[in-house]
């Protein structure tokens, strides 16, 4: 029997994929509630998973100069050997990672059967698409495999108190509190989903008019030009808060009561 007191996560990829394994690590925190839990994540996505209580340690990384450079990778093996975590899991599959779980001594070593999966000693095949699965419910599988409690439906808050005074304070001074805000993203990762700027227009306008809904625009930076365009050619009032809040910001507005989500 390993005796599991100091815990590694590995999710490293985009924003959406992130969050939908919250409740993976909700489940092993529920059932290693006195364990350290380390979760490492690529930089930029890694401010809405600091301040989490399932959390203790969020690890940083940049995953560009990871695949790029051999000393990054090399110090990477460092830092988690050095560790001395007894137990990990590779959310996403990559050959480096189940080569450094194994190459760092971790005895207990989770992930998907592919991409070096050998290294592993505790694995599923990675038959998601054909099982039909939610996302959420496969990684879920997945820690299933150190763990023989049943996920309690939640996975913590995003957004500390604090921030979401803020945030609903911020929004109060902008826009009259008799009007329900629409929150638009008028983006995405794969261009093949993306509307035009010309159909987020129209929806605007439309949302606008009636002046019940109040619409704001948000997402990343790299969404700011169609933000601008299509603030600059709307011909009612639209507010555009692309680019301008951070993680825990936009997880505190998109939590708030009067707030509906349009994406």
């Amino acid at each position: 029997m390993i005796k599991i007191r100091r815990i590694l996560f590995i999710r490293t990829d985009r924003l959406g994929d992130v969050l939908m394994n919250l409740p993976a690590v909700h489940l092993l925190r529920q059932t290693y509630p006195k364990c350290w839990l380390t979760w490492m994540v690529d930089r930029s996505v890694a401010g809405i998973l600091k301040g989490h209580p399932d959390i203790d340690e969020v690890l940083e990384i940049d995953g560009a100069e990871l695949e790029r450079s051999a000393a990054y990778r090399r110090g990477l093996l460092r830092q988690i050997r050095s560790a001395k975590f007894d137990l990990a899991i590779a959310s996403n599959p990559h050959k480096f990672f189940h080569w450094m779980l194994f190459s760092a001594g971790i005895r207990l070593r989770v992930g998907w059967r592919r991409k070096w999966g050998f290294l592993l000693n505790r694995s599923l095949p990675d038959n998601k698409a054909a099982q039909l699965q939610h996302e959420i419910d496969s990684n879920l599988r997945l820690a299933g495999l150190v763990s023989s409690k049943k996920w309690d439906g939640s996975w913590g808050p995003l957004a500390d108190e604090e921030t979401v005074r803020r945030i609903d304070s911020r929004l109060a001074k902008e826009i009259p509190k008799d009007k329900m805000v629409v929150a638009i993203h008028p983006g995405t990762s794969n261009p093949a989903k993306r509307w035009d700027g010309e159909k987020f227009l129209e929806i605007c306008q439309r949302l606008a008019r009636g002046g019940r809904y109040a619409p704001v625009l948000i997402g990343g930076s790299e969404e700011t030009a169609i933000s601008r365009e299509v603030v600059r050619r709307c011909e009612e009032p639209v507010t555009d808060w692309t680019g301008v809040l951070s993680l825990k910001e936009l997880a505190a507005f998109l939590g708030l009561s009067r707030v509906k989500r349009l994406k």
